[in-house]
């Protein structure tokens, strides 16, 4: 589950809803509660679609070093090197990959709401992911030198 705040910084469309810095609160990997400070009755529509538009469909950090600003393009912007994104609503549903099996459905189906919509978030200044409680990207920048290709050009593992 999803637990604590997300702050997406600067403007996002999705549905042509034009918002700017979002807030989302999570508890028990739903959204309870959210706004942004323009735009919010977009923000509020697009989670009122289904009961699953206030859950995560995905999550991912983006790994791109060339990418090191996000785009109106979800397709680029989840790519975007030093940052994480979310989409809200439906997951991807796989059950095959490359022709080998997989599972790829956390459950939040498309039956579920019509939305899945990418949010990125650039960790450039003080981000920081912890997996297993260990460190590794902060600032937008993976602290493992064996990742540091992954690292914008612009910045450095100092």
């Amino acid at each position: 589950t999803v637990e604590g705040q997300v702050f997406a910084e600067g403007e996002y469309i999705y549905d042509s809803h034009l918002m700017k810095n979002i807030h989302l609160r999570f508890e028990r990997g739903k959204i309870i509660e959210a706004y942004a400070e323009e735009g919010n009755e977009g923000l509020q529509q697009i989670l009122s679609q289904g009961e699953g538009a206030r859950y995560l469909g995905e999550v991912a950090l983006g790994t791109n070093p060339g990418l090191t600003r996000r785009f109106f393009n979800d397709l680029l912007n989840e790519k975007v090197s030093g940052s994480f994104h979310i989409a809200l609503g439906h997951c991807y549903d796989y059950t095959e990959y490359g022709g080998e099996p997989v599972n790829i459905n956390n459950g939040n189906t498309e039956d579920r709401t019509p939305n899945h919509w990418d949010l990125t978030i650039l960790m450039h200044k003080n981000g920081r992911v912890i997996l297993d409680g260990e460190i590794i990207q902060e600032n937008g920048v993976f602290k493992d030198p064996n990742l540091a290709i992954l690292n914008p050009k612009f910045l450095s593992l100092s």
